[in-house]
């Protein structure tokens, strides 16, 4: 069979010089048009198989810059209803944060005002009798 196809393709002035294959053109391209059809057939079939590749792509592009739309729409309508739930919650933490001051501050207050009058009559007394014993050793015009 090898040899067959190479006989087919022998030089045409053996021997002697190299000239022009031995099989003609047109039977050439006779044998080789069902291969080239094939070919051609295949070619057909993978610009098909290209386009529906190629307009899939684009629906799913299409596809996916609306639900990109939708969803970036969605989320700017609802950014303000968001904003002010965290503001909300925001001054909540804040308004709990001033009343946790104000009772401690409020506690402190009563210790303070519970101490005072047992502090202070000792500390008036020893006013008093500091006061007395100075005044003693002044000397008034």
């Amino acid at each position: 069979m090898l040899s067959e196809l190479l006989l087919r393709f022998r030089s045409g002035g053996v021997p002697g010089a190299a000239g022009a294959p031995a099989v003609p053109g047109e039977a050439l391209d006779a044998e080789l048009a069902p291969v080239f059809a094939l070919f051609e057939a295949s070619e057909r079939a993978a610009d098909a198989i290209d386009t529906d590749t190629r307009r899939r792509t684009e629906a799913t592009r299409s596809e996916a810059d609306e639900q990109t739309g939708r969803l970036v729409g969605d989320a700017r309508a609802n950014s303000g209803d968001e904003q002010a739930a965290e503001a909300a919650a925001w001054f909540a933490r804040a308004d709990a944060t001033c009343a946790d001051l104000r009772a401690k501050a409020a506690a402190e207050v009563a210790r303070i005002d519970a101490v005072v009058p047992q502090r202070l009559a000792p500390l008036v007394a020893e006013l008093v009798a500091r006061v007395l014993s100075g005044a003693g050793a002044a000397v008034l015009p």
